[in-house]
């Protein structure tokens, strides 16, 4: 149970040092992440804040940069044909 709770603070403190960097439009786009898909939204955490501590972010991430974030990290899909005969 101790290990949930570490694993819990942990996640609110990079999300934390997230939403420092995310500007009003790209965290309300955050924000709707979290709540359809808390998986993807602890993802993307982890993304930003190991960007943010490697100092390749140093300045707030618009909607549009957060957006091409999200095309980057998306799995790629493949496309099935079929065709009936």
């Amino acid at each position: 149970m101790n290990n949930v709770q570490e694993l819990q603070n942990q996640i609110l403190q990079l999300e934390q040092l997230t939403k420092q960097h995310l500007s009003r439009e790209a965290l309300a786009r955050y924000s709707n992440i979290k709540a359809v898909d808390p998986e993807k939204a602890v993802h993307i955490t982890s993304i930003i804040s190991q960007l943010v501590q490697q100092g390749q972010i140093t300045q707030t991430i618009t909607d549009e940069q957060f957006k091409q974030l999200l095309i980057q990290i998306q799995p790629k899909r493949k496309e099935f044909k079929f065709t009936r005969k």
